[in-house]
């Protein structure tokens, strides 16, 4: 039997459905004789809570809570950034040194390829492999805002899918040189961790083919033409092996959202068809908006 393949989410309670079909994707189009070891980095999970239904026998699944003093964090969490947010910072504190690599995902995604495929890319002497951010590309294009500068041209990836040499990881002292990035950058970080990650891992990281993280921001770029790579990627990218939801745009939030039916399949097939976005209640969500308006423009007494 092969060594596990080790995958690490982050999440808390909200996101109970949506990295249960992340997970449930995962193991879908996983190789059957690959045995997959799932980490969930969380404050308030537990296992039970998860929709696995295609688990098999030789598989596992835990949460850990990594040791963070969350009064240090150098950007406080709100509600919409959670504590959670910096725990892909944490995640070798989840593992002994007998886990030399591990694939990080976020929980806004589905896989669609064989993730056994992604953990067994050679990454030569880099720490992690990752794919550009269609967002950011460059540092140049916003990330550079850190540097209070507009020149700086080197590639920034999208940190939603990690490939990672954990030894590599704790050889570059990854978490502590990011924490003390954010805490001297606080005031221009535009990404939260994922800059400092860029940051800290210039250099250090090896690009993946983009088929393994095809973010929301795909059809737009596609379609005003400004896709960063060959005829040919841009072509295999109709059929990508991750797809990202990695924007606020998201399935459960938006009918029109060109993946829905994609992200439908896994999250019913987890157990959370009630999540899906349908045209009734999308009708409701937009009729309740027009209400609501109308009741903001009338006169108070």
């Amino acid at each position: 039997m092969t060594d596990p393949l080790h995958v690490v989410f982050a999440a808390n309670r909200a996101y109970i459905p949506y990295v249960s079909a992340a997970i449930t994707s995962v193991r879908h189009n996983l190789d059957p004789t690959v045995a997959l070891d799932v980490t969930i980095l969380s404050r308030d999970l537990a296992p039970a809570e998860i929709g696995w239904p295609n688990r098999r026998s030789t598989d596992s699944l835990r949460c850990f809570s990594p040791a963070v003093d969350r009064s240090a964090l150098p950007i406080r969490p709100t509600d919409h950034l959670t504590v959670e947010t910096y725990y892909r910072l944490f995640l070798e504190t989840a593992f002994d040194e007998t886990v030399k690599r591990v694939v990080y995902l976020d929980a806004d995604l589905v896989v669609l390829g064989d993730l056994s495929q992604l953990a067994a890319i050679d990454l030569g002497s880099k720490a992690v492999g990752a794919a550009i951010d269609l967002h950011v590309r460059r540092w140049g294009n916003g990330g550079a805002a850190l540097w209070g500068k507009d020149t700086d041209d080197r590639p920034y990836f999208n940190a939603g899918v990690l490939v990672i040499d954990l030894d590599a990881w704790r050889t570059l002292q990854v978490r502590h040189r990011s924490l003390e990035f954010l805490a001297s950058n606080r005031d221009r970080i535009l990404f939260w961790d994922q800059d400092a990650l860029n940051a800290v891992l210039a250099g250090d990281w090896k690009e993946l083919d983009p088929r393994w993280n095809r973010m929301t921001d795909y059809w737009e770029e596609r379609r005003e033409g400004r896709l960063p790579f060959t005829r040919e990627t841009i072509a295999s990218l109709r059929d990508p092996f991750i797809v990202h939801f990695a924007s606020p745009n998201k399935p459960w939030n938006g009918y029109r959202h060109p993946d829905r039916r994609v992200f439908d399949t896994y999250i019913t097939m987890a157990g959370f068809g009630g999540h899906r976005m349908t045209l009734l209640k999308a009708v409701k969500r937009k009729a309740g908006s027009l209400v609501r308006s109308v009741i903001s423009l009338l006169p108070h007494p």
